[in-house]
């Protein structure tokens, strides 16, 4: 997270530990996201200076490959503006 939000709120954590990353980790992405992709559409944001993940990679599983690299943003960086990215892409999927 930037570090205005790790100041301004002492509850959140700075980083994934092993034992989190290993609970998140699709055992087979490209399998998983298809299967996901043919239930409903898919939504996918990286952020550019990801340090978990190679943002191109995570983008490409994206709805048909369009995944979206999002400028200067970290692996939990990202989620401070989550809703600014969710948001349109919910009411354009909702249609």
């Amino acid at each position: 997270y930037p570090e205005s939000v790790l100041t301004n709120d002492p509850g959140m954590v700075p980083f994934n530990t092993v034992y989190m990353a290993n609970a998140i980790t699709p055992e087979s992405p490209a399998e998983q996201v298809q299967q996901m992709q043919e239930m409903l559409p898919l939504g996918l944001w990286v952020g550019e200076d990801d340090e978990v993940f190679l943002p191109d990679k995570v983008a490409a599983f994206g709805e048909h490959g369009g995944g979206t690299v999002v400028p200067k943003q970290t692996h939990l960086g990202i989620l401070v503006n989550a809703h600014k990215l969710l948001g349109p892409w919910i009411l354009n999927h909702l249609t």
